[in-house]
């Protein structure tokens, strides 16, 4: 999915993040269906904000926007590429 996600918002703007452990149930979904996780930058350039669940988060509401617009793309070539094989 990197090339849609390149498309979208640039090569540069496309970073490998190292792996977390956070708790999550995801991975049980995707041992199910094709899946992957992204992290959609949502502090304006210059602007702050504490860690996501904390009192003083602060995310630009206009990244909703680009949000929908990355994983309606990202579904929408998926299905264009057909599932990978044996799924």
């Amino acid at each position: 999915m990197r090339p849609t996600l390149e498309r979208l918002m640039g090569a540069g703007n496309v970073l490998d993040l190292k792996p977390t452990m956070g708790g999550e149930d995801f991975a049980c979904y995707a041992n199910e269906i094709p899946g992957f996780f992204f992290r959609l930058g949502q502090v304006k350039p210059g602007g702050r904000s504490g860690g996501h669940h904390t009192p003083d988060f602060q995310a630009d509401s206009s990244a909703v926007s680009v949000g929908m617009r990355v994983m309606t793309s990202l579904l929408l070539d998926y299905l264009k590429g057909g599932a990978p094989a044996g799924k």
